[in-house]
């Protein structure tokens, strides 16, 4: 078992797996990206954007999806979950607000990433990279820095949905397990 930032406070998650994933409102795509100006080849134009539980290490303060997020931006999505809810946020419901927005995309020039800046309201970068299967993989989600490495090459345009609060399930990778917070 482990401790999760969920709406509400912590929850407790069973034994996840670094590719189980989030899904918001049953759907594990919580944006997608337009393709057509990015270097590379994709098997599509818009391509789905996914955040997984992944991992953090400490030691060298690197990795990569929610655990990375909360291991070393946890601080800053606590501030904005507060001025945006007063309440906590997790970093899927986070990320899926984020992706509501637009904003600008960025292709980073020293790595395979691509880079979203989203600057409406409290402004994000959220580095994403592609995963071979079809979609983009949050890496992480931070404070929009001063600079942004890389260029740009194009809009993001985020997708509206109705939902106040969206319902967020921890999808295990290992079974049909849905852990719902």
């Amino acid at each position: 078992m482990t401790q999760i930032l969920a709406p509400g406070g912590l929850a407790t998650a069973p034994s996840p797996h670094l590719n189980d994933r989030w899904e918001v409102n049953g759907c594990a795509d919580l944006g997608f990206l337009d393709t057509k100006n990015l270097s590379g080849d994709y098997p599509a134009e818009h391509m789905p954007i996914r955040l997984a539980r992944g991992f953090h290490d400490h030691g060298r303060n690197a990795g990569w999806g929610e655990v990375h997020i909360m291991a070393r931006h946890g601080r800053w999505v606590a501030r904005v979950a507060r001025q945006i809810r007063k309440e906590p946020l997790s970093v899927a419901e986070l990320a899926w607000l984020k992706l509501q927005q637009t904003g600008t995309i960025y292709e980073a020039e020293k790595t395979s990433k691509t880079k979203l800046a989203l600057s409406v309201g409290h402004g994000a970068l959220m580095v994403l990279q592609y995963v071979s299967v079809g979609f983009f993989s949050i890496t992480t989600l931070y404070a929009m820095p001063s600079q942004i490495d890389g260029r740009s090459v194009g809009r993001y345009v985020g997708r509206k949905h109705r939902a106040e609060r969206p319902l967020c399930e921890l999808v295990s990778s290992q079974t049909d397990g849905r852990h719902v917070f």
